[in-house]
C-alpha cells in the first residue's frame, strides 16, 4: 500500500528532524516506511542508512548505504562516510573480504583517512592470510615510524609477531620509551610482560627506566609498575610500598584498585581487602558493575571466611552444570560430528603461539567471534548449545537481588566465542569473563590424561597469581567430549595442565541478556 504524497513528506521531514537531533529510534521509524524510490528522489538515502546503521538493523543498512553510494561520485565526501560505515557493517560481520573492498576504496580516494587504515591493517590481521599479514606488518612498521606512540598500532604489531611466536614484538615499546609522552606506553607495556610472567624482562625495563633520571624513577606511571612486578613476583609487601607512594587520586583508578585488593589480601589483611570489594560492588544507578569486581569480592568473602556469602555468590552445585548435547542433525554420530568439526576447527588454529593478555598458555586460540563465521559445523554446534542453554536458564531461580540470578532473562546473545586447542602440558590461568552474563565451554577432544590426577579439568573458585596468594580450588569438573559446562563469567575459573600427546581441544562462549 503506498502512502500519498503529503503523508510521504511528512514521514521525510519528520525523519529528518529525528535524524538531527540524533533520535535515531524515531529517525528509522519514520524512515523505514519509504521506499527506497522515495528516499532517492527525496537524497536522503544516507540519512535512513545511518540511522539503520545506529539501531542495529544491519542489513537494511548495507543497502541503503550501497543504494546512497551508486548515486555519488568516489570523490564525494559523503561517500568516504557512507564507505567506511559500511566497513563497519562488514566488519561486525566478520565478513572480512567486503571488508577490506570497502577500505581499500576509501584509502585510494582518501590516503589521509586514518581510522580506515588503521582498520583495514586490523582486518587484514583478521582474515589472516600470508600476504594479509605482511601487507598489516608493513603498514604498521610505516605507521609506528610516524607516530611510535601509537596505542593501537603497538598493540596490533605485538599480537601479531608474538602469534608469530617471533622475539621482535616488543621492538616498538622499547623505541617508544625514549619518546616524550610515554608513560601510559610504560604501564601498558609492564602490564603485557607481567601478564605473560616475562617477569625478568619486566623487572630490566623498569631498571633501564628508572636509571634516565629522579623524574622517572618518581613518576607514578613507574610507580604503579614497580608495585604491579612486586606483586607477581611474589612481594606482596614491597608492593604494597610502591602503592603507599602513589597520589591519592591515581588509588581511584580501575587497575589500581583491583591492585591494591590482591596485595592487601595477599599480606592478610582481608578485613581492609573485603571493605575495598565491597565499595567496588556498590555502583550506582545505571553503572554496570564488572564481573571482576564479582570474582574480587568472592576472594575477599573466603579469605575472611564470610562462608554463607561466599557460597550465595559461588554456588557451584546450583550455577555450574554440565550438559551433553545432542548430536547435530545430519550427522551419523557425535563422534561422526567431532571429526568433521575438528576438521573445520584445525584450519582456523592458525597461530604458532597463545594470545597476549589471555588465560591459556602451550596452545592456540581462534580470532574473531566464532560464531559469526559462517562454518557449517560450528553453526550446527552453536544451535546444539543453545538448546542446552534454555535449560540451563530454565533451571535459574528468579531473585531480583542476586547479582547473576537478577539477570536472568529468555533472549540472550553470545558477545564471543572462539576455539581453543591445548597441547601437552597446556593450560589455563585463573580467570574471569568481563564480556559476559553466563560462560560456557564445550569439550570435542579430550586427552585421556583426563582419567588422571585431575589432569586437564576445569577448576573453579580458586584466584589468580597462585604465586603470589595461596588458594585452592573450590570445585573441580571433569571434562567430557561431546558435554557443555555452563557458569556464571564472574567465577574464577582455570584449567589443570596435562601430560599427554593429544589436544586438548574446546570452544568457549560468553553471553549475555538480549
Amino acid at each position: 500500500m503506498q502512502l500519498a504524497t503529503s503523508t510521504i513528506q511528512q514521514s521525510a521531514q519528520q525523519a529528518c528532524y529525528f535524524h538531527q537531533q540524533q533520535q535515531f529510534a524515531q529517525a528509522w521509524a519514520k524512515f523505514s516506511v519509504l521506499t527506497y524510490e522515495e528516499l532517492t528522489r527525496m537524497n536522503i538515502t544516507g540519512q535512513a542508512a545511518d540511522c539503520a546503521y545506529r539501531v542495529g538493523q544491519l542489513e537494511a543498512a548495507e543497502e541503503l548505504f550501497n543504494l546512497a553510494l551508486s548515486h555519488l561520485r568516489i570523490q564525494d565526501p559523503r561517500a568516504l562516510s557512507y564507505r567506511f560505515n559500511l566497513a563497519l557493517i562488514y566488519f561486525q560481520r566478520q565478513q572480512w573480504t567486503p571488508c577490506i573492498d570497502a577500505l581499500s576504496k576509501v584509502q585510494r580516494a582518501h590516503p589521509a583517512h586514518q581510522r580506515s587504515a588503521e582498520l583495514l591493517t586490523q582486518v587484514r590481521l583478521l582474515r589472516g592470510t600470508d600476504k594479509d599479514i605482511k601487507l598489516a606488518l608493513v603498514a604498521l612498521k610505516q605507521l609506528l615510524k610516524k607516530e611510535p606512540l601509537n596505542r593501537k598500532a603497538l598493540q596490533l604489531w605485538a599480537e601479531t609477531r608474538w602469534l608469530q611466536n617471533e622475539s621482535d614484538w616488543s621492538g616498538p615499546y622499547d623505541a617508544a620509551l625514549q619518546v616524550p609522552g610515554h608513560e601510559t606506553i610504560l604501564v601498558e607495556y609492564i602490564q603485557k610482560l607481567t601478564s605473560l610472567n616475562l617477569l625478568e624482562q619486566a623487572q630490566q625495563v623498569l631498571t633501564n627506566y628508572a636509571g634516565r633520571g629522579m623524574e622517572h624513577a618518581s613518576s607514578p606511571y613507574y610507580q604503579y609498575c614497580a608495585a604491579l612486578l612486586c606483586y607477581q613476583q611474589g612481594r606482596p609487601v614491597d608492593a604494597q610500598s610502591w602503592l603507599a607512594k602513589l597520589p591519592p587520586a591515581w588509588l581511584a583508578s580501575y587497575a589500581i584498585g583491583e591492585l591494591r585488593i590482591k596485595v592487601l589480601l595477599a599480606n592478610g589483611e582481608t578485613d581492609t581487602a573485603l571493605t575495598l570489594a565491597r565499595d567496588r560492588v556498590k555502583a550506582s544507578p545505571g553503572k554496570r558493575v564488572e564481573q571482576g569486581d564479582w570474582a574480587l569480592l568472592a576472594t575477599a568473602l573466603k579469605f575472611s571466611q564470610c562462608d554463607d556469602e561466599y557460597r550465595r555468590l559461588y554456588d557451584f552445585d546450583r550455577f555450574v552444570r554440565v550438559m551433553p548435547i545432542e548430536c547435530p542433525p545430519g550427522y551419523d554420530s557425535l563422534d561422526d560430528f567431532h571429526q568433521s568439526l575438528i576438521s573445520q576447527l584445525d584450519s582456523l588454529h592458525r597461530d604458532k603461539n597463545h594470545p597476549l593478555n589471555q588465560s591459556l598458555r602451550s596452545g592456540s586460540q581462534t580470532q574473531g567471534h566464532l560464531f559469526r563465521q559462517g562454518v557449517a559445523d560450528v553453526e550446527a554446534l552453536e544451535n546444539a548449545i543453545r538448546q542446552q542453554l534454555t535449560h540451563y536458564i530454565e533451571s535459574l531461580a528468579d531473585d531480583s537481588e542476586h547479582p547473576f540470578l537478577s539477570r536472568k532473562a529468555k533472549d540472550i546473545l553470545f558477545t564471543g566465542a572462539w576455539s581453543v586447542k591445548l597441547r601437552e602440558q597446556g593450560f589455563h590461568q585463573n580467570h574471569f569473563h568481563n564480556e559476559g552474563w553466563i560462560s560456557g565451554c564445550y569439550y570435542v577432544q579430550i586427552p585421556n590424561a583426563v582419567e588422571k590426577e585431575g589432569q586437564g579439568w576445569i577448576k573453579f573458585g580458586q584466584i589468580e597469581s597462585v604465586q603470589t596468594i595461596t588458594d585452592t580450588a573450590d570445585f573441580m569438573v571433569r571434562p567430557r567430549a561431546g558435554h557443555v559446562v555452563f557458569f556464571p563469567s564472574y567465577m574464577w575459573h582455570g584449567t589443570q595442565a596435562f601430560t599427554d600427546n593429544n589436544f586438548r581441544i574446546t570452544v568457549a562462549f560468553d553471553l549475555i541478556p538480549g
